[in-house]
């Protein structure tokens, strides 16, 4: 079966997996992607958090099976695409690590392949390197709970120094023993 770019791409704005794919091909052209079985499940699973048919949900596999670039690259990039009104809170171990994956997905949003799928969805208002605004007044705002713990940021009604959010994304479990359980327990509803 062949599909025409029209197809295609409605298949690919449909399919967490499958814009995953396509989008690890943008981000690291030249390398093949190897799909395999939990790469479908996690993306399976979070394209589930994202249509509000699942609440919570942790993923902990080994390092270097994509969680990454999965549940804190593609994952808030096609979120923003379908809402771009929502506010993604993505919480990462280091701030390095933050900012790569926050890089990451800003340069996935600002691809040909990205604008054609969804449009132009990132504001020019707003652009810190860690964080962007989208066209919607929705935002994807980066943090590190290294940082978080060391200053004792506060929260209150899922917001983490006044930055409340729709969709939490926590890189690392070990975070969940650094952040306050106000924030753990945060659901992942649809914005419907």
């Amino acid at each position: 079966m062949t599909f025409d770019l029209e197809q295609y791409d409605a298949y690919l704005r449909r399919s967490l997996s499958a814009f995953t794919e396509r989008s690890f091909l943008e981000l690291h052209p030249g390398l093949e992607f190897l799909s395999n079985w939990h790469i479908d499940l996690i993306a399976d699973k979070l394209q589930a958090v994202i249509e509000g048919r699942i609440r919570r949900l942790i993923i902990t596999v080994p390092p270097r099976h994509l969680k990454s670039i999965i549940a804190s690259i593609c994952a808030p990039a096609f979120f923003l695409g379908h809402y771009p009104g929502a506010r993604v809170l993505a919480v990462s171990y280091s701030p390095d690590l933050a900012l790569s994956l926050a890089l990451s997905s800003r340069r996935l949003m600002e691809s040909d392949f990205y604008r054609r799928l969804f449009g132009d969805v990132l504001s020019r208002s707003k652009s810190a390197v860690g964080d962007f605004h989208t066209i919607g007044g929705g935002s994807r705002v980066s943090i590190a709970c290294k940082v978080w713990a060391a200053t004792g940021a506060g929260i209150a009604s899922g917001a983490i120094g006044g930055v409340a959010a729709e969709g939490t994304a926590i890189e690392f479990p070990a975070c969940r023993t650094l952040l306050p359980a106000e924030l753990v327990k945060v659901a992942v509803p649809s914005p419907r």
